[in-house]
């Protein structure tokens, strides 16, 4: 499973504020092979090894996107500039972290519980 997600003012014409794309192989329910990344946060578009190794052999559950979205949060170093604050970067970065999981799992993490216990 692959997914990609990006926040600018101009979807496909604009430098992204923050961007994100995961890769997901699955096994008996279970995440394999997880490589996830995002761009915006740091000087150049990162690789969060801590994260994907963290999703590796979990299930997609609420409280694993929680905890990785923790761990995404320890790896990435955005700065102030134009297109946001580092807080709103951060924010960003969290949200499209979980609107990967949304998109490939419909129906299986309820929205409000991402959403309500960060």
């Amino acid at each position: 499973l692959v997914n990609f997600e990006k926040v600018s003012k101009r979807i496909t014409l604009d430098i992204a504020s923050v961007n994100s794309a995961i890769s997901i192989a699955l096994h008996n329910g279970h995440f394999r092979n997880v490589h996830v990344s995002v761009g915006g946060v740091a000087p150049v578009p990162l690789y969060l090894e801590k994260t994907s190794a963290f999703l590796c052999g979990r299930e997609a559950t609420a409280e694993t996107m929680i905890a990785g979205s923790k761990i995404m949060d320890s790896e990435i170093s955005p700065i102030n500039d134009v297109r946001g604050s580092a807080d709103y970067k951060r924010l960003l970065a969290r949200q499209l972290f979980f609107a990967h999981f949304l998109e490939l799992f419909p129906g299986t993490i309820d929205h409000k519980a991402l959403t309500g216990k960060w």
